[in-house]
């Protein structure tokens, strides 16, 4: 999905002439803590799975050095952490435990639907993400989706939103995706001229 800055609390840049596309993400901003709010249905989650596949896969051929973890908001982040490096073999007893743990590693951390934290009942998770962000490391990185009503309350983080597709946006969101500018000017204009509005969006 293409994402248009919304806010940024810590460096004020230029305004960006086109949309981000949602894989740039992490090279586009030296923010460490990134939220991407928005509509339901609007890509949140399906871009950020691809995000946090692409660190994964990084991370497997040794072409970076930060743990990627992908999380839900839907139970315990720390029980999660906790979970996914007993199953790499570390011995950590709780989440506690866990968070010492991962306090002293680089990680990419991805969060999807802060919005469900409210839903869980056994932790809060708006306190589990602030002790994580707060403990890690300075390399170390969160990318948070969330809804639009639901934010987290974290100083010093940027947010960005997705662009809603529309008849004027069709061809940013293409270079946000990596085509060409002038490209996806023809591709818009030759399959609207076919009527196929809805295969763009």
């Amino acid at each position: 999905i293409g994402l248009e800055e919304k806010s940024r609390s810590v460096t004020i840049l230029e305004k960006r002439a086109q949309p981000l596309g949602f894989s740039e993400l992490l090279s586009a901003t030296e923010d460490r803590v990134i939220v991407v709010s928005g509509k339901a249905g609007s890509g949140k989650t399906t871009s950020l799975r691809r995000l946090a596949w692409n660190c994964c896969r990084e991370f497997a051929e040794h072409k970076t050095v930060a743990v990627p973890f992908f999380l839900n908001c839907r139970s315990s982040l720390l029980i999660q952490i906790k979970d996914a490096l007993r199953k790499a073999g570390m011995l950590v007893e709780d989440g506690d435990q866990a968070l010492d743990a991962v306090s002293s590693m680089p990680c990419r951390f991805f969060v999807d639907g802060f919005d469900d934290a409210g839903s869980v009942k056994s932790a809060n998770i708006g306190e589990e993400l602030k002790r994580l962000v707060n403990r890690s490391l300075a390399q170390t990185r969160f990318v948070i989706t969330t809804r639009d009503t639901d934010k987290p309350d974290i100083p010093h983080h940027c947010e960005y939103t997705p662009l809603e597709v529309t008849a004027e946006n069709r061809a940013r969101l293409l270079v946000s995706h990596g085509v060409d500018a002038t490209l996806a000017e023809t591709k818009v204009a030759e399959l609207e001229d076919l009527g196929a509005s809805e295969v763009i969006s």
